[in-house]
């Protein structure tokens, strides 16, 4: 995925959030998510203890367990110091403007 542990986590993790808001978490997915937190974060119980907590939640309560990762990576990228992503401005070219107002 990426270089960055933190990237490649995260990514994993938002996917896995949000196909268990849909309501249905394969095992693949909790696998992929155990997996990359070991790979990634083998040291952080911040992180140890959300995929425990996704991964109990699952059975019962996936939207629930969704929402709690979710808001679990954002309050540890907050932590960490990872800026939220800003929306790119748009970028105009001399050939966007419109010949006929100018």
């Amino acid at each position: 995925m990426s270089g960055s542990p933190f990237i490649s986590f995260g990514l994993t993790a938002t996917a896995a959030a949000l196909q268990a808001r849909q309501g249905v978490v394969p095992q693949r997915v909790r696998l992929d998510l155990a997996r990359s937190a070991m790979r990634h974060h083998p040291g952080s119980a911040p992180v140890a203890n959300a995929v425990t907590e996704f991964l109990e939640l699952c059975d019962h309560d996936p939207r629930g367990a969704g929402g709690a990762l979710q808001q679990f990576l954002n309050d540890w990228m907050d932590d960490a110091g990872i800026p939220a992503p800003t929306p790119a401005s748009p970028r105009e070219f001399a050939w966007q403007a419109r010949a006929d107002l100018a």
